[in-house]
């Protein structure tokens, strides 16, 4: 029983305390995007949509940024033509900082040592490992 009355507990929080003003921001965020996206200074948009790429990394700000990015990327296209490139900005961005915080973190990892704590120099060499048999 208690199993399910603390699932249920922790659903109610999830539910009403966090999840609804979660949710306000992230249509706000998607609408501030949204808006961003039509002026002059549409440059932003990929810096923003970058910036909530890395910045939990998986999470809720991940998720709003991979639906706007891909939003934007399916409204470039009409059939197979692109009838819109500035559209494909937002979701270039998103995967060009996923995949630059993966390799960030591998360069740091390999080229300053010295600068890393302990537990991440494991890291490092277990990394070099794997490059080296991999």
């Amino acid at each position: 029983m208690y199993p399910v009355f603390g699932s249920l507990i922790v659903m109610c929080i999830i539910l009403f305390v966090i999840g609804t003003p979660l949710a306000l921001l992230i249509s706000l965020i998607f609408d501030g995007l949204t808006k961003l996206q039509t002026t002059n200074v549409s440059f932003l948009v990929g810096l923003i949509v970058g910036m909530l790429c890395v910045i939990d990394l998986g999470g809720p700000f991940n998720k709003v940024a991979w639906a706007f990015s891909f939003a934007s990327f399916t409204q470039a296209f009409d059939g197979n033509t692109v009838v819109n490139a500035s559209l494909l900005a937002p979701y270039t961005a998103f995967w060009a900082a996923g995949i630059g915080t993966g390799w960030t973190t591998a360069l740091v990892s390999i080229l300053c040592k010295k600068l890393l704590p302990k537990r991440n120099k494991r890291l490092a060499k277990f990394h070099e490992l794997c490059h080296h048999w991999g």
